[in-house]
């Protein structure tokens, strides 16, 4: 049975989508379970989830359901991105999202919290990922500083204790004579 995640602030009408889901046959839920084959997203309460199989549905952004919508085109939807994804498993995916409005990132379909100055060095790298950052560009973009070099290197331990440690990955990488970066998404 292929699992879908419902994330919406709008709990009453993901319950409902969660009913749907499961009287066409989906292991559906609210929130998040570790290996969900699909992931449905209200824009209008949430960021979307770059690098992960996922569906959205908006009043007024550009997604690709708009409220309302029939329940019909959304189970055509589920069916054909579950098609598409080829059975391949979600947590094969070693992308990370970064929200750019709140202080949280999600990494295997696990959220993550910061603080805003953690918050603002990891989006930072995030956007530039696969370039190296000195120290100087990192003081100024996220502290505000000049050259602060044990500042940064502070904080980028920080990001690592929160990622790169407790998922036992290598996200966030030093450059020799360089600065920091964050490792480019390869699909590997």
């Amino acid at each position: 049975m292929k699992t879908v995640n419902i994330l919406s602030r709008d709990d009453l009408f993901a319950e409902m989508l969660c009913i749907e889901l499961r009287e066409a046959g989906y292991n559906a839920n609210v929130g998040r379970t570790s290996l969900p084959d699909l992931i449905i997203i209200d824009l209008d309460s949430m960021d979307a989830v770059q690098g992960f199989s996922a569906l959205t549905f908006s009043r007024d952004k550009h997604a690709d359901l708009h409220r309302p919508f029939d329940i019909g085109e959304l189970l055509e939807l589920v069916k054909s991105r579950i098609d598409t994804n080829n059975g391949s498993d979600i947590s094969d995916i070693t992308d990370i999202y970064v929200s750019k409005k709140e202080c949280y990132s999600v990494y295997k379909n696990e959220r993550i919290e910061f603080s805003e100055l953690e918050h603002s060095l990891l989006l930072l790298l995030y956007e530039c990922r696969g370039r190296a950052l000195s120290t100087l560009e990192i003081s100024r973009n996220v502290f505000k500083t000049e050259d602060n070099p044990n500042l940064v290197r502070v904080y980028i331990n920080y990001l690592r204790e929160k990622l790169d440690k407790r998922f036992d990955i290598r996200l966030i990488l030093t450059v020799r004579g360089k600065g920091y970066m964050m490792k480019e998404y390869n699909g590997e």
